[in-house]
């Protein structure tokens, strides 16, 4: 009998599949943002770093809600994924501090116009919630079957 020939993995290619539906949110979350005016002005001019891009802080900021990261592996997230630096078109990621700093001047107006705008662009009434607070089981009624414990 042959033998059978290991499958070769194209691992960039399975990368890039993989991250595909948070491309496509983070693109819906960067086109709401930049829709809508800055969420805070920035001071030129002093001494120091240019300051970041007020709208690419708010996608970092509101991007690290949906990755759900702490502030230190949200930074070292940041740092391992290339793509994000290059649709914000930032020289480097900002530091966890500076996040902070910016997360506390982003009011709370701005983020309920973006929610109605996010809202806007989908259609909500394809949404769907699970509101009965019941654990989600992860035993396949097949599964059960086979083994005989029927309590599905």
């Amino acid at each position: 009998m042959p033998r059978k020939r290991k499958q070769k993995i194209n691992w960039a290619k399975y990368e890039q599949l993989r991250n595909l539906p948070d491309k496509k949110v983070f693109l819906a979350l960067k086109n709401a943002v930049y829709d809508l005016p800055e969420p805070y002005t920035v001071h030129k001019g002093g001494i120091g770093r240019p300051a970041y891009n007020p709208r690419a802080v708010t996608i970092l900021i509101l991007w690290q809600f949906y990755v759900n990261k702490t502030d230190r592996d949200y930074q070292n997230y940041l740092k391992s994924t290339d793509w994000i630096k290059q649709e914000l078109n930032l020289t480097q990621i900002p530091d966890r501090r500076t996040l902070n700093r910016y997360r506390k001047k982003i009011t709370p107006e701005y983020l309920s116009n973006l929610n109605k705008l996010i809202l806007k662009q989908i259609n909500p009434s394809k949404l769907a919630a699970d509101s009965t607070g019941l654990k989600t089981s992860r035993k396949l009624a097949a599964w059960s079957v086979k083994k005989g414990d029927r309590d599905f």
